[in-house]
């Protein structure tokens, strides 16, 4: 009922212009590029919300004027999404990955795929907040960065990665100590987590 949808016909001709232009450098560049995600209504955005959260009636009846029965809180479920304003639902959206001869997969050459996007004038939410990586979109107004700027952004994103992964090991090891230091006072053992 609520399958994604592929079609550039759902985007605003501005976005589809760029996403055929985008997909025709990919093609040339030799990158194997699917889009799995076009335009969305508000009830797959909503379905999609809903999933990993408690979704109150108040909620979706306030978001979609009605009570939807095929839209239902799936809190044991991952999260997919962190917005009920998705730029889908404007039409201003793709989501993409790599077609192999195998299936989609996620591993591909990001970078390239997203200094094509750029030079098409898509905007990467991967390269603006570092998550989302499938998630292209246009919003007017928008430059892509200079090469200058380019070199900072992917140092500071492989200098994000090492930090990360130092953090996670430091959490790792607190977490090892503070069980050992629940055992000895012989109390219940609660994880750090990093939120």
């Amino acid at each position: 009922m609520f399958k994604a949808k592929r079609g550039t016909i759902l985007l605003q001709p501005e976005m589809r212009k760029r996403v055929l232009a985008f997909m025709a450098h990919c093609k040339d560049a030799g990158l194997n590029v699917y889009i799995t995600e076009t335009g969305r209504s508000k009830a797959r955005q909503l379905y999609l919300w809903a999933k990993g959260r408690y979704l109150p009636l108040s909620t979706e009846v306030g978001y979609l004027g009605y009570d939807d029965p095929d839209i239902y809180s799936k809190p044991k479920e991952r999260k997919v999404t962190w917005t009920l304003k998705s730029k889908h639902i404007e039409g201003l959206a793709i989501d993409i990955c790599f077609k192999t001869e195998n299936g989609i997969t996620y591993n591909g050459d990001w970078e390239k795929t997203f200094d094509i996007a750029e030079s098409c004038g898509l905007q990467s939410l991967w390269r603006k907040y570092g998550f989302d990586k499938p998630h292209l979109e246009f919003n007017p107004g928008w430059t892509p960065p200079d090469e200058e700027r380019k070199k900072k952004i992917r140092g500071l994103e492989r200098q994000y990665r090492i930090d990360a992964e130092r953090a996670n090991l430091a959490v790792r090891k607190l977490n090892e100590t503070r069980k050992l230091l629940a055992n000895a006072k012989g109390v219940k053992f609660k994880e750090h987590k990093i939120i």
